[in-house]
């Protein structure tokens, strides 16, 4: 069964892109402040309508989006690669996005 056991660097691999996710949501509120916009649809749209829900959003779904991919982490993805090295894309593009909105806010300022 592939969901049994799962390697131990994939729990370092969650936790790190849930860190990631925190200070994402960090940055986020921050260049909005500045007078940034979001460009996230869903995302401005939860900011407009329920602010107070944002971060129990974004922490939600990613939440749950990693746990799915780790449950399923042996299986195989199209009889190419492992689902778990989806996980090291997503790490990727959170290490790219918090890049870009650091650059941004030391621009604005």
């Amino acid at each position: 069964m592939p969901v049994d056991w799962h390697e131990p660097y994939l729990l370092a691999l969650a936790v790190t892109i849930l860190l990631l996710n925190v200070v994402d949501a960090f940055l986020t509120l921050t260049l909005l402040t500045s007078g940034a916009r979001e460009v996230n649809p869903f995302v401005a749209f939860i900011l407009d309508a329920h602010p107070r829900l944002f971060a129990l959003t974004k922490m939600g779904l990613t939440g749950c989006g990693v746990l799915i991919l780790v449950a399923v982490a042996r299986i195989r993805l199209f009889n190419i690669m492992r689902v778990g090295n989806l996980l090291h894309a997503v790490l990727a593009g959170y290490v790219t996005l918090i890049a870009y909105e650091w650059w941004l806010l030391h621009a604005a300022l």
